[in-house]
């Protein structure tokens, strides 16, 4: 409340607070009670479970300077539940040397469907940014090892795709924000092939592209799906090869140059400032509020 009293000054009476305290409890009890729908939906599947369970780490796959894919199967080589495109997973992990676990958020970053769920995290190690490192992250990447278990909560969030819509769709990513969009673009890939898909993902430069490859050689298979990069501060190796189609930052001009039609819908994720800018030049197109999904990599915002 401390923050609503210092916009309100002394306009902030007690009866005031009490009733901002009991509209943010309506609007926290229906975002639980939304999240607990969402993971007893999966408790109830075939391999479904409750709380938390233990993966192992089968494959540990380094996909940039920044970036590492774990892929992970039921320790107890049970089934592995469907999700949707654009969920994400909580892990919790006991850190040697820490009294407390820890609980972090990550996107599931390929189609459902697989004999397992892939996460790709970046290491927050608060060099660039001069802030301390980020725990589980570094963790993640510094000292686990294919065959550790990690703890995995069923899979949730309600930024995914909609899969009954038959638009032209476009995916727009920054940084590490392109993981649940790589999963929607999996699979559209997969069971959506006559679905007009746009993939545009920013990123410092190619040290920092995580999935290139992949993602062109999965346009290579699908004449429906182009992709386009652009590259805040590429590298002299990525100025002679061209490796990128837009330099500086995703705008508005280059939108509509790149994406063939407006009326699509549009999904994106990324750093606060990157959506921000983006959701701006979508709202200057006239892209209809409803048309924008995105969703926030931290704690919840507003655009």
């Amino acid at each position: 409340m401390a923050a609503i009293q210092d916009v309100l000054g002394d306009a902030a009476t007690d009866e005031i607070l009490q009733a901002w305290a009991d509209a943010y409890g309506v609007i926290a009890n229906a975002f639980i009670g939304v999240e607990a729908e969402m993971y007893e939906t999966t408790e109830k599947q075939e391999g479904g479970w409750a709380d938390f369970k233990p993966f192992r780490i089968v494959r540990k796959i380094k996909e940039s300077n920044v970036i590492t894919s774990f892929y992970l199967s039921p320790q107890d080589g049970g089934m592995v539940p469907d999700f949707e495109p654009g969920q994400y997973v909580s892990v919790k992990v006991q850190i040697p040397g820490e009294n407390n676990t820890h609980i972090r958020q990550y996107s599931l970053s390929e189609a459902s469907g697989k004999p397992y769920y892939r996460i790709s995290v970046k290491k927050e190690d608060g060099l660039a940014a001069k802030q301390p490192a980020g725990k589980v992250s570094v963790y993640l990447h510094d000292q686990t090892k294919e065959g550790d278990a990690l703890w995995l909560s069923a899979p949730a969030g309600d930024f995914t795709l909609d899969q009954q819509d038959t638009r032209p769709v476009v995916l727009i990513s920054g940084g590490v924000g392109l993981t649940p969009l790589l999963s929607m673009l999996n699979t559209l890939a997969a069971t959506h092939p006559s679905r007009q898909v746009t993939f545009i993902h920013a990123a410092q430069n190619s040290d920092h592209h995580a999935f290139r490859k992949q993602v062109e050689e999965l346009a290579e298979q699908h004449k429906q799906l182009s992709v386009y990069w652009c590259y805040e501060r590429p590298t002299e190796v990525d100025q002679a090869s061209a490796a990128f189609h837009k330099q500086g930052y995703i705008d508005l001009a280059w939108l509509q140059e790149v994406v063939p039609s407006p009326a699509a819908s549009f999904y994106f994720c990324g750093p606060t400032p990157f959506m921000k800018s983006v959701n701006g030049a979508l709202r200057d197109w006239g892209i209809p509020e409803a048309d924008r999904h995105y969703e926030f990599f931290g704690p919840a915002g507003s655009l």
